[in-house]
């Protein structure tokens, strides 16, 4: 088994909240593998990685949006 990677996300206690009733609700026991499930969806390990990678590439050189919209754009129906 692969080396895990561990990933921060700050986040407001009231986001947190938000996602982990989402966890449950879709039958996960916790928000970690609720937003892994959501990434996963359909796409290979190496496929995540490399997504990984280049949102980290991006994040070290401040090319980030704010949380709202991280938010925004799960919650849309599109």
């Amino acid at each position: 088994m692969p080396d895990k990677v561990v990933l921060t996300v700050d986040m407001t206690a009231a986001e947190h909240d938000r996602i982990e009733a989402l966890a449950h609700e879709n039958g996960y026991t916790n928000a970690g593998d609720y937003l892994l499930s959501l990434a996963a969806d359909e796409q290979t390990q190496e496929e995540l990685m490399e997504e990984f990678r280049q949102g980290w590439q991006a994040a070290k050189n401040g090319q980030t949006i704010p949380a709202s919209e991280l938010w925004d754009a799960l919650n849309s129906d599109d």
